[in-house]
This record gives C-alpha cells, structure tokens and sequence, in this order.
C-alpha cells in the first residue's frame, strides 16, 4: 500500500491541474445602476395640528377651515357623538398616516466606487388605500469601504445616503367626523399634506451575477409638512403655525441592476 501513495497524489495533482477552477465572486462595479424596492413603512406622527388662521377668524384654535379674504370660518363642532374637539381635530389633521407597504425605484450612477449620485421614487400606505404618500427626490450615497478595499476585489458593499426631495400624501379620517364637518352629501373627505423632506440611511448589496445585485435599505424620512388639504377638489388648504412632527422609516429589499 505505501507504494501506491506516490502515483495516487501524482493522479491527483494532475486532475486538480486539469479541473476547471471554481468561478470566482462577482465583484461590485462602478457606473449606472437601476433599483427596485418592496419592503415596508412604519410612520409615526403629530395629531391636530394648529393652523395659522387668518384674522377674520379671530385665531380661534377650533376653526380649521376657511375661505381666505373672508370671514367664512368653519370651527369643529363641539357636538360630533363619541367626539370632543379636540379629537375631531386629532381625527381630522394628523401626520400619523402611510404606515403599510412601500416601494422604491433608484436610478443613479457610482463613481469610481467612492460616491453615488441618484434620483428616487418612493410610495407607501395601508393596504385598504385609505392613506399614503409618496416622495420624489435626489440622494448622495458615501461608499466607505471603498477607501480601504477596491470595488473591484469584493462582492459586498455598504453605504451611508442623504437625499432631499418633495412629498405629498393623503388620508380619510373617520367618517362619522367628516359628516358633522362637511355635510352628508360631500363625499370627498381626502385629506393630506404637501412639503420637503429629508432622509438619510444604510444600505448593503451583494452581487450576485454579473450585474446584478441583492441588498436591503433602510431609509429615515423627516418630511417638513407645509400646507394642509382639507380638500383636494375645493382647494381648501390651511398653513400650520409650526411644521408638525413627521418620521417614516421604510426598510426595503432591494434588487439592483449595474448597467
């Protein structure tokens, strides 16, 4: 048996030569990519919200709509069954909405490994439809591990973005709050918010084929609420005396394709 130990490790040496070597990791890349996100939205907000009322209204906090120019103002009623004021207008004017489901769409382009530089849309709500919004805008992403190991020699990367951008969204509140507010036959009672937003987050990628990759993001949404709806088709709007409390946290999977 011991003189068959020096032809058996030579055999071996030989088919080990002559095997094909085991493909190597994909490596990240530079240049244009395309993203796409599912994941979901957890908001959390502000609850009746005071208005910068105009001064026919004599600032009233209980007036939460008007016709600007005149003295037609709408002050919650005081009489809405299972209702005071103050939670009709915690019902009726609140950032608290979205939560549920979101989806994110990124284009941009990853220079040399070191910076991203990408526009983005963004939407989330429940899943009856009853409230969402949606967010457009621009981003940086910092690539760090890019100043200590090149792209090109790893299948992995991690990144820290701050974006910028515009946001809308809407809700319905109860509806037994919108009739005492607008009358039975009014049965548009969307209401919702528009402003700026700021974000930042970390995301992770893996390549997984040649170009492409899987990761996942977490992004933090601070939007700046400026003017509130209380109907989209009327045009009735109001201004807060101070921009409400608004924070959105949107983890999503994500699949990237490098171009």
């Amino acid at each position: 048996m011991p003189r068959l130990s020096a032809p058996l490790a030579g055999a071996a040496l030989l088919t080990a030569s002559l095997a094909p070597a085991p493909a190597a990791a994909q490596s990240m890349r530079d240049g244009l990519y395309l993203s796409f996100g599912l994941g979901g939205a957890v908001v959390s907000g502000e609850q009746g919200t005071l208005f910068d009322v105009p001064a026919p209204c004599g600032y009233s906090p209980e007036v939460f709509l008007w016709s600007k120019g005149t003295t037609n103002c709408k002050p919650i009623p005081s009489n809405i069954p299972g209702y005071t004021v103050e939670e009709a207008r915690a019902e009726l004017v609140r950032t608290d909405f979205g939560s549920g489901l979101s989806f994110q769409l990124r284009i941009g382009y990853n220079i040399l490994g070191y910076a991203s530089l990408e526009a983005s849309v963004l939407g989330h709500g429940d899943l009856d439809g009853d409230a969402g919004a949606g967010h457009v805008g621009g981003a940086v992403r910092i690539h760090p591990a890019q100043f200590w190991i090149p792209f090109q020699e790893r299948p992995w990367d991690v990144d820290v973005s701050f974006g910028y951008g515009y946001s809308i969204g809407g809700y319905h509140p109860a509806p037994e709050v919108q009739r005492f507010i607008v009358g039975t036959d009014d049965e548009d009672d969307g209401k919702g918010w528009d402003g700026t937003n700021l974000s930042t987050g970390v995301a992770f990628n893996y390549m997984v084929a040649q170009r492409v990759s899987l990761g996942v993001d977490f992004k933090f949404m601070f939007p700046d609420w400026k003017e509130w709806f209380a109907n989209w088709d009327k045009g009735y709007t109001g201004t807060p005396v101070e921009s409400p409390d608004a924070f959105i946290f949107l983890p999503t999977a994500q699949v990237t394709f490098h171009l």
